[in-house]
């Protein structure tokens, strides 16, 4: 009886580990940010990201809204003057700072995307622009320009380059509010160790690996 419980617990084992090798052998992404949840946070910090206005002293916070008849949750500009790269004053800003040091580099690939629009564009069309930035100097950049207010997707790809910052900005002089939803960065390392693992794969993974520690102390008793 002893025996067919251990070898029914040595499958789920094995299956659990067969399985995590399978998502850590595929590409790997971090869950996408959709600020489920955080109605009314300003200036949040979501899977180690932290967004902000720039500016953390300045009363226009970023801040997570179901305004303007939208019933899901999404991060609303900052509205503020700031100085961009030298290009002048530019109201409705963004500041996204990657955990750690900084995200990518030599043998990896990188993808950064998220879904922008603007609340009520002035005049009649206004251009928002994605910037990402390591030390300081732009790596990598996307642009959309939009009458309308739909949401659209952004992306900047970045290969053997590493990021540390992320800029989303209005060129706009009289500045127009906007949101961003489903932000996420996708890291695949070239360098020969498979791609980035997710958490919950490398977690499932951990656990398949007890699963067959556990058997095989199971199958000497």
């Amino acid at each position: 009886m002893n025996r067919v419980i251990g070898n029914g617990f040595k499958s789920t084992a094995l299956a659990l580990a067969g399985a995590a090798l399978l998502v850590w052998g595929s590409a790997a992404s971090a869950m996408p940010i959709d600020f489920l949840g955080l109605d009314g946070t300003p200036d949040p910090l979501v899977e180690g990201y932290q967004f902000s206005a720039g500016d953390f002293t300045s009363w226009a916070d970023t801040f997570v809204t179901t305004d303007f008849g939208d019933p899901n949750e999404f991060l609303l500009s900052g509205a503020d003057t700031y100085e961009i790269m030298g290009a002048g004053p530019d109201k409705s800003f963004i500041n996204i700072d990657a955990p750690g040091a900084s995200v990518g580099g030599t043998g990896f690939d990188t993808t950064i995307s998220v879904d922008a629009m603007f609340d009520s564009p002035l005049p009649s069309a206004s251009t928002l622009v994605m910037q990402a930035l390591f030390g300081g100097a732009v790596v990598g950049s996307d642009t959309i320009t939009q009458s309308g207010t739909a949401f659209e997707a952004m992306s900047i790809s970045l290969v053997d380059l590493a990021f540390d910052t992320i800029w989303l900005f209005d060129t706009a002089a009289v500045g127009d509010a906007f949101r961003i939803d489903n932000f996420n960065v996708t890291v695949v390392d070239n360098t020969g160790g498979g791609p980035v693992p997710e958490p919950s794969a490398l977690l499932l993974m951990l656990a398949g690996l007890a699963g067959l520690g556990m058997a095989k102390r199971r199958a000497k008793a």
